[in-house]
């Protein structure tokens, strides 16, 4: 008797497209149609299977923190908003949970840092919310390559410069014992952070800031 192959298909998109509304449809479908359906959803909001469960709520990614599955945990962000509100949305989850035995923040990935302005935000965004960067990584043509080839830098290009930085930080994440309780900004707050540098970025362009960072 022949075993059947499992088809495995990844919905991808922008917060907000309606991935969940799209993809529990597809799900729903394809169940009726008489096939066996898994569904693995892994937005904070936990609404990914809510409309294929009457209404109800199953746990989320977040949630695995409170329940000591993770011991240490580390967020990669860039100096774009979004990156850093979903960070800063992250601490939420670690601070809410951190008397129940959840997970600690080790620290934040500073993701494609190309100028000295992107590494400013990030910096100024860890200071403001008592957190630390654990490696900065820099945009590379070198992960691009890699990706193309399907594989890791640290396989395609293991002597480049990107490998190296890659190594420190898998070395650093190896070897750490203390993780934190961060200090997530509020909602006005990092609004109003957000609009300091937004003002600084324009001073920037404007060349009424002189910036190794001027070229954005």
């Amino acid at each position: 008797m022949s075993q059947k192959k499992v088809k495995t298909i990844t919905i991808y998109g922008k917060g907000g497209i309606g991935k969940s509304t799209t993809t529990s449809n597809i799900s729903a479908a394809l169940a009726d149609s008489g096939l066996k359906v898994l569904q693995l959803g892994c937005d904070p909001k936990s609404d990914s299977t809510t409309t294929l469960r009457g209404g109800g709520y199953i746990p989320t990614i977040l949630d695995t923190l409170r329940e000591g599955l993770a011991e240490h945990a580390f967020t990669v962000t860039s100096s774009d908003f979004m990156s850093v509100y979903a960070s800063n949305n992250l601490f939420k989850g670690i601070q809410k949970y951190s008397n129940t035995g959840g997970a600690l923040l080790g620290g934040v990935i500073a993701n494609s840092m190309n100028s000295t302005y992107h590494q400013a935000i990030v910096d100024d965004f860890v200071e403001h919310t008592k957190t630390k960067v654990v490696e900065y990584v820099p945009r590379s043509v070198t992960v691009t390559q890699s990706e193309l080839q399907g594989k890791t830098t640290i396989e395609a290009f293991p002597d480049s410069a990107q490998a190296t930085v890659y190594r420190q930080l898998a070395s650093t994440i190896f070897n750490h014992n203390e993780s934190k309780v961060p200090a997530p900004l509020s909602e006005n707050d990092l609004r109003a952070w957000a609009m300091k540098w937004a003002d600084t970025l324009l001073a920037i362009e404007s060349g009424e800031v002189r910036s190794s960072g001027a070229s954005i």
